[in-house]
């Protein structure tokens, strides 16, 4: 017995509550509580039982609220608001200090809050973490984002949370100003910021806070600046600090907060007032010199406030030079300027004396300057320094005078002596109005401002130089000199004349072309003798210069379209569209020169395609055929015409002897059209000879590559006077070639070869060998040799499984008028004669069956074979006509047949029908019964044949021929629907010679044949004879014609008009003499008794000579006529053509299938239709291209089977809007050009946008491939977007046109050359914008070519940033994003350098440019290409400047030691010049290439007034070596057109030393307008808000906000005044402001914001 006490001790289990204790392990036994009493007889085994402890999720808290498992550290929008309110420093920093980024959160859950935490981020670079028992501490260290794992170590759960940190990085700026007299701690604690400030100055530190550059700009009260949210890393903040301003850019600065630390950037600020001085060498031929600026700030009244002096030793070639010059004790400045003088130590470089305006109404306007200063050559002093500026002191570019207008141009000069200025413009010398000597304490010269006053009568009106006369006290001349400047008197300066018409060709006739028996022909243009022409001019900057756009071959078209016109033409040229008419169009330039007008020819063209068929229809018998059509040269004439003015090329005409013209070309001509109409192609022919394919096929083509070319010129020179015109043509016939004569005589194939091994024949007609530049050298026809023989037809064996592509080329299928089956003549194997049956193949809709061949004819024990077929079929019969022949076996392997073997087995040719599948064999008798014609309706037939008796002597082409002119037989044979009659004879043979001939029946049974007759070799001698009969009984012949011209190709057609008539048609060749002067296909209308009625129409020749009427259509309307011919893709096509009754005319033609390759021609085909609905079964056969060669084998034919739906439709739509502005809520005039290439005529159209009607019912009368335009206002939405407009015809047809109005636009403007360098090189610039309404970007590029009149890719060096040459191309490219953006916005000017060389008899030459713009895939679309181009003209100077030579005396000591000569001149010269000096002269020679200086040594004193004479040049006279004024040595340095954003350069703590600094990136601040007024009648003013170191202002001003067509201003002035501009327009206006580089390169500033004004007085 056992007694005892449980354990009262608890077991523990993680995770687990004890719950007692039990006798089994599941708890399923005695339960026994901790502490209790057992007392039993056995041994007790207890086991522990458990509860599983209860625990809570874990959670995050933050200030007791719960945390999202995504969790963003940011303190950005508690400082936004801190920033928002800045004022007072204590505040703000109060505030910021307790902002951080240290953040503390709670951990709630698991079992209990002793749980034990363990907290890890994975990024401890973005965050750290630390726990400290239930709490979480983040501290944010950096931008980024991290995970922060808990880890609940004791119920073993995690929780993890994304961090999202971002700091004040980049965002917050803290500056603080130290200045002279204070210094501010700061960092007072760790992680915390403050503002103890000793010190009293910083009320007196002034932060501009007025910025877009940033969100927000703040001053806080002890003068810390907060810049917050910049918009860039790199921006500036304007500090002013008493008068000195400067920018501070936050580059490099420290910004942010770390652990809560927020840093503070010392900044060091001068009270003293500064200028940065830069100076530039502007020959680059300088040396390292001992430089003194002395520098004076001055008042308004010229009074000293204070000055100072640098010194130091440079070398300015390499590298510009920055210094500053400092000023004390300025305390205030109203209106001040800074005036320098700059010496050299022994004057290397000339002394220069600069004044600017500091200080304009309280408001600093300038915080320095730069200087190029002139080199001089070693040991030489020139004391007579001129410079010339206007008013303002700024460098003029040109100075225009109006009329009652005086401007004023200042002349700054320095000299030993005393001396005097005048200035000498159009012969006329004059003295100033106005003398001022400058000399301030510690100058080193006395300088001199001599103030000129220039009114409309000081000069006449036009262009002209300016001379600056230095004098000394006696009037002696010690110097002249030319300024780089023209004065522009723009009085009364009268209008261009406007041409009205510009020369053209004119009735132009080939010679003949002629190769043999062949060809023999001539062709004859009918080209205009004038063109009408419609002239635009266009306003520039310059007065004397205008730019024009010429509309050339718009007879009637109004002037204010001709930008759309040009545009039109510009088009259709790029996308390669050839017109009917000549259009064309020139650009250029106009001039005011001496006295005149001089339009200036920069490019342009003609061209246009005269649609002619130019075919040689002689009448030549090759073989026994006479060709009535020759030979197919092409299917157009091509015209290009070069527009020109006085160019390089076309000056060799000067002085030539020319046949055409008994007056020589001078040099006097302003004016040339060149023209080449040019004929190219290959010689083919596709059919349509004087023989009817049924009995004899024949073929004439080409073997190998056989061309026809002929070009003829005609250049025409227009003068002030007198018109001269030279003409000439060169005909070229080429190749390589087999010329070949084949036909068929039933099985038997004839072939006659032309054979030549290569030739080529050249020759010149009139003036063509007299054109300058070579031409090819005239080549003689080799000579050419007849082979011929007989043999049977040989055709290549089949080459695949599919019987499609094994068509006998001879014997093509039929189809019947359903279009749903089709009779063919088939076999395995073609060469094997006895093989070839009829058969039938029928259409399911998706292809063609199985031919089912028919065998039961065949005679057994014979060899026969099948000849020609035809086939019809109603929907009671179906009748399939053949005619078969017997041979001999013996014949298959002859190479040359006898003359009795052929006469046995054509003889024997039968004619057999199949009807409805039944076989007949209708002859049976010793002639050659061939070709028979056969025509169903309601279930009658009949069939008509050609019989004769062969008995040849011999095979060759002169006993064929005899026979084919000898007598003929027609004979017929009519089905009742149930038995065919015996054959009838129709034609007996009285009328010799049935060369061709046609059938068919009407409803009841009536039927007419029409025959072509003849026995004679010309073709002019056929005739046509019409035979009715009526259910097989003849009730009347007719000859239908009795003419000289020739008719072939006779067709009939049954239509139920009038009751029931039939339709003829024939190919008539009319003659003039005995050549063809027009051949056509034509319609005649013909009564049931065989008399003509009224219907009759006449193609226009587009028809070919294999023409004929398709199977179906009951009436005249629903008729077509169809043929094949090669296209303007050198490829076979079958094309189809409406009748219409009403117009009596055919319609446009539509185009029903094409051959694969140039190489295949058509060798047959049938067209059907239905309604509107055609089927099309063609035969194409390789045709072999190797000449000379003998072998007989052909190519098996292919099956091309098509069908096709015409409907009535318009084609070419377009819709445009050019040369308008595209803004949303706006009307713009649109465009809509379309054909009608519907069967019918068109009355009215309907246009529909958006199912709205745009236009109802708009008249416009067009017939079938007649196009036309119509025009309509049509108003913009408020958001643009590419308009699609719905044409809608009354006769059905339906077109939708696409108006685009999202796309770019570039447009090139302002064209101007800037300025000359030394050695003649010129800067040009031009602004390329998009004014389109889809903004390019960073990834498209602009690309421009330059040209001349006389040249292409001309070579030029971009100066621009952005811009680069391509050398492949040829072209400047302009790229990048910022340079895209410019061009976007308009702003981007694109300066580029370019070395003019002027021609002996031009007064000036025109380059022009041309801009595209392209993107990734090539070349975009534009809204409009007109705008693209713009050109320059550059005035040869001299033309420009009264004398070549300018001579310049240097003085030193009373002495002329040299004379500096310059050659204004682009022409070289050798001349001697005497120098007098009224008492003894020397002479120099002088050897100056164009626009060159030289100085010569001179040893002569100053005893009297100097004078210059020329004498002659003297090569045996010692002349000093004279020092040559070279042109820079290398090219100027790059200067982009585009500003970035100013670098800072820093204010320095103290007076800088005279230490060298790289030579600083040029930029120019943003402009801003500050008014824009219109203050007086048809004027604005615009006032302009200084930009610091600008040079000037380029004001532009357009009446659109894209600034298409935008005039331009220069002014160095701050308010400038426009005039002459239109009341009630409304005028935008911006400003870009601009500095200049060394070698009078601009550098341009950022475009204002745009302002605009209505003009109302």
């Amino acid at each position: 017995m056992y007694a005892f006490i449980i354990t009262t001790q608890k077991p523990t289990r993680k995770g687990y509550v004890f719950n007692g204790w039990n006798t089994k392990k599941d708890g399923s036994g005695q339960e026994y509580a901790a502490g209790s009493r057992y007392s039993g007889t056995g041994v007790l085994t207890l086991y522990a039982t458990w509860k599983e402890e209860e625990k809570a999720a874990l959670e995050i808290y933050e200030n007791g609220k719960k945390v999202d498992q995504s969790y963003l550290m940011s303190n950005e929008d508690a400082v936004d608001k801190i920033v928002k309110d800045a004022k007072d420093s204590n505040e703000f920093y109060a505030k910021l200090n307790e902002i951080n980024l240290v953040h503390t959160f709670e951990v709630k859950g698991g079992y209990a809050a002793d749980d034990v935490y363990k907290a890890v981020a994975s990024d401890a670079s973005v965050a750290s973490c630390e726990m400290n028992g239930n709490i979480l501490t983040l501290t944010g260290k950096k931008d980024g984002f991290t995970y922060v794992t808990v880890t609940d170590e004791t119920s073993g759960q995690i929780y993890r949370m994304s961090v999202d940190v971002k700091t004040l990085a980049n965002k917050l700026y803290i500056i603080r100003p130290i200045t002279d007299n204070s210094y501010k701690d700061y960092l007072t604690d760790i992680g915390k910021v403050g503002c103890n400030v000793s010190g009293g100055d910083a009320d007196k530190v002034e932060w501009t806070t007025e910025n877009d550059k940033a969100e927000s700009i703040k001053q806080l009260s002890n003068g810390d600046c907060i810049v917050w949210k910049p918009a860039q890393d790199d921006v500036s903040v304007g500090v002013k600090y008493g008068l000195s301003k400067s920018d501070i850019s936050i580059k490099d600065m420290s910004s942010g907060e770390t652990s809560g630390a927020y840093p503070i950037n010392n900044c060091q600020v001068s009270s003293k007032y500064m200028q940065n001085i830069t100076l530039s060498d502007a020959t680059g031929k300088g040396k390292e010199s001992k430089f003194t600026i002395k520098a004076y700030l001055l008042d308004d009244k010229g009074k000293e406030i204070a000055k100072d002096t640098q010194t130091f030793e440079k070398n300015l070639v390499d590298n510009p030079y920055s210094t500053e010059v400092t000023f004390s004790n300025v305390k205030q400045l109203d209106n001040a300027e800074v005036l320098l003088e700059i010496t050299t130590e022994n004057n290397t470089y000339e002394p220069k004396l600069v004044r600017y305006s500091v200080f304009s109404d309280g408001q600093q306007v300038s915080g320095g300057t730069k200087v190029q200063l002139n080199s001089k050559s070693d040991g030489v002093t020139d004391n007579n320094i001129v410079y010339v500026t206007d008013e303002n002191g700024k460098d003029i570019n040109s100075l225009l005078i109006d009329k009652n207008e005086t401007k004023k141009i200042v002349v700054n000069s320095c000299a030993a002596t005393g001396h005097l200025i005048e200035i000498k413009t159009s012969g006329r010398e004059l003295s100033a109005a106005k003398e001022e000597t400058t000399y301030y304490d510690g100058m080193v010269n006395e300088w001199k401002k001599s103030v000129f006053e220039i009114d409309s009568k000081s000069t006449s009106t036009g262009r002209h130089s300016v001379e600056v006369i230095v004098k000394d006290s006696k009037k002696n001349i010690l110097s002249t000199q030319t300024t780089p400047f023209t004065i522009a008197n723009v009085t009364d300066l009268p209008s261009p004349e406007k041409p009205t018409s510009i020369n053209f060709v004119g009735d132009l006739e080939t010679p003949k072309l002629s190769a043999g028996k062949v060809i023999n022909r001539t062709l004859k243009f009918n080209l205009p003798k004038v063109l009408p022409m419609k002239v635009s001019f266009q306003d520039t900057d310059d007065p004397f210069k205008k730019t024009f756009m010429i509309a050339i071959g718009n007879a009637g078209l109004d002037e204010n379209n001709i930008v759309a016109a040009v545009t039109e033409t510009i088009n259709d040229l790029k996308d390669n569209k050839l017109t009917k008419t000549l259009s064309g169009y020139a650009f250029g330039n106009a001039d005011f020169i001496d006295g005149k007008w001089v339009m200036t020819y920069t490019g342009g063209g003609i061209a246009g395609s005269i649609q002619y068929e130019f075919s040689f229809n002689n009448n030549v018998v090759v073989g026994f055929v006479p060709l009535y059509y020759g030979m197919k040269v092409g299917c157009s004439a091509n015209i290009d015409a070069l527009v020109s003015g006085g160019n390089s090329y076309h000056n060799q005409f000067v002085g030539l002897d020319f046949s055409t013209n008994n007056l020589k070309l001078t040099s006097q001509y302003n004016f040339v059209t060149d023209i080449l109409v040019g004929v190219k192609g290959y010689v083919g022919a596709s059919g349509g000879v004087g023989f009817d394919g049924k009995v004899v096929k024949l073929k004439f083509g080409v073997e190998g590559n056989l061309s026809v070319e002929y070009n003829h010129r005609v250049v025409i020179f227009k003068d002030l006077d007198k018109t001269k015109t030279y003409d000439g043509g060169y005909l070229n016939f080429s190749g390589d070639i087999g010329l070949y004569f084949e036909f068929k005589l039933l099985f038997i194939k004839y072939k006659k070869k032309i054979v030549g091994t290569g030739f080529n024949k050249g020759r010149s007609y009139r003036d063509w060998e007299k054109f300058p530049v070579g031409r090819p050298n005239l080549l003689e026809f080799a000579g050419m040799e007849t082979k011929s023989k007989s043999s049977l037809l040989k055709i290549a064996p089949k080459a695949d499984e599919d019987w499609m592509n094994y068509i006998n080329p001879y014997i093509t299928p039929v189809a019947a008028e359903d279009g749903k089956s089709m009779a063919m003549v088939y076999t395995e194997n073609l060469e094997d004669l006895g093989t070839i049956n009829p058969a039938v193949s029928e259409y399911d809709g998706a292809k063609w069956s199985d031919p089912k061949v028919m065998t039961d004819w065949r005679t057994k024990g014979e060899n026969q074979t099948v000849n020609a077929i035809d086939y019809a079929k109603d929907d009671k019969l179906e009748v399939l006509a053949f005619d078969a022949v017997t041979y001999d076996s013996a014949m298959e392997n002859s190479d040359d047949i006898s003359s009795s073997q052929f006469n046995t087995s054509a003889n024997s040719s039968e004619i057999h029908v199949y009807v409805n599948g039944k076989h007949t064999k209708l002859t049976d008798n010793q002639a050659a019964d061939t070709a028979p014609v056969v025509s169903v309706k309601n279930g009658k037939a009949m069939v008509v044949w050609q019989s004769d008796t062969y008995n040849l002597e011999s095979m060759d082409e002169s006993a064929v021929k005899d026979d084919m002119q000898g007598e003929k037989k027609l004979y017929f044979s009519f089905y009742d629907g149930t038995k065919w009659s015996d054959p009838a004879c129709l034609e007996s043979g009285e009328i010799k010679g049935v060369q061709a001939y046609d059938m068919d029946m009407s409803d009841d049974g009536t039927a007419m044949i029409l025959a072509s007759m003849g026995s004679s070799d010309l073709l002019k001698n056929r005739e046509l004879y019409s035979y009715v009969i009526d259910n097989g009984q003849v009730k009347s012949v007719n000859r239908v014609t009795c003419n000289e011209a020739g008719e072939t190709q006779p067709r009939v057609k049954y239509v139920t008009d009038n009751g029931g008539m039939f339709l003829t048609a024939w190919q008539q060749s009319e003659y003039k003499g005995e050549e063809t002067s027009k051949v056509y296909v034509k319609i005649q209308g013909y009564n049931m008794s065989g008399s003509a009625n009224d219907f009759s129409l006449d193609d226009n020749g587009e028809v070919a000579e294999n023409f004929d009427f398709a199977k179906g259509g009951d009436t005249i309307d629903d008729s077509a006529v169809y043929w094949y011919s090669i296209g303007d893709d050198s490829l076979n096509h079958t094309y189809v053509k409406y009748i219409n009754k009403k117009d009596s005319t055919l319609s446009t033609k539509y185009e029903m299938n094409s051959t694969s390759s140039e190489s295949e021609s058509m060798v047959g085909d049938t067209v059907t239709k239905d309604g509107d609905s055609f089927s099309v079964v063609s035969c194409a056969q390789p045709q072999k291209q190797n000449s000379g060669s003998d072998e007989d084998e052909e190519q098996p034919a292919r099956l091309i089977f098509a069908k096709k739906q015409i409907k009535n439709e318009l084609r070419n739509e377009t819709a445009n809007a050019f040369d308008q502005n595209i803004v949303p809520e706006s009307n713009v005039n649109v465009t809509i050009s379309f054909t009608n290439a519907g069967r019918k005529a068109l009355e009215s159209v309907t246009i529909k946008n958006n199912g709205n009607v745009v236009y109802d019912n708009y008249p416009i009368s067009l017939k079938s491939g007649e196009s036309g335009q119509i025009q309509f206002t049509y108003s913009l939405g408020k958001t643009l977007k590419n308009e699609e407009f719905d044409i809608e015809a009354d006769n059905g047809a339906k077109a939708v046109a696409k108006l685009t109005l999202l796309g770019a636009d570039l447009v090139v403007s302002n064209p101007e050359v800037t300025s000359t360098l030394s050695g003649g090189e010129r800067v040009m610039q031009a602004v390329i914008s998009n004014a389109g309404t889809t903004a390019m970007n960073e990834n498209d590029s602009v690309r421009i070519d330059y040209s001349m009149a006389d040249q292409k890719n001309v070579k030029v060096n971009p100066i621009s940033a952005g811009a680069k040459w391509d050398s492949n191309k040829k072209q400047i490219v302009v790229s990048g994003k910022e340079a895209i953006e410019a061009v976007n916005k308009g702003e981007y000017i694109l300066q580029f350098g370019y070395k003019p060389t002027f021609k002996d008899d031009a007064d000036a030459i025109a380059l022009s440019m041309n801009a595209a713009a392209y993107g990734s895939d090539g070349a975009m679309d534009e809204l409009n290409v007109v705008d693209n181009s713009s050109s320059f003209s550059i005035i040869k100077p001299s033309k420009l400047y009264d004398t070549q030579l300018v001579c310049d005396a240097i003085i030193e000591n009373g002495k002329i030691i040299a004379v500096k000569v310059t050659n204004q001149y682009e022409t070289a010269i050798k001349k001697g010049i005497k120098i007098s000096n009224g008492t003894s002269s020397k002479q120099i020679n002088v050897a100056l290439n164009g626009e060159e200086s030289k100085t010569y040594p001179v040893e002569l004193a100053v005893s009297g007034s100097i004078e210059y004479t020329l004498k002659d040049y003297n090569a045996s006279e010692s002349t000093a070596k004279p020092t040559a004024t070279p042109a820079p040595t290398k090219k100027p340095a790059v200067t982009p057109a585009l500003t970035k954003k100013p670098a800072v350069t820093p204010v320095p703590t103290k007076k800088p030393t005279a230490t060298k600094t790289p030579a600083p990136k040029i930029t120019v601040g943003k402009a801003t307008i500050k008014k824009l007024k219109n203050k007086a009648k048809k004027k604005m003013v615009v006032t302009i808000k200084a930009v610091k170191g600008a040079s000037g202002y380029k004001v532009m001003y357009a009446t659109n906000k894209k600034f298409k067509k935008a005039k331009t201003k220069w002014t160095s002035a701050k308010k400038v005044t426009i005039s002459r501009l239109k009341k009630g327009k409304t005028y935008y206006v911006k400003v870009i402001a601009y500095k200049k580089e060394t070698g009078a390169v601009k550098v341009f500033g950022k475009a204002s914001k745009v302002k605009k004004v209505k003009v109302k007085k």
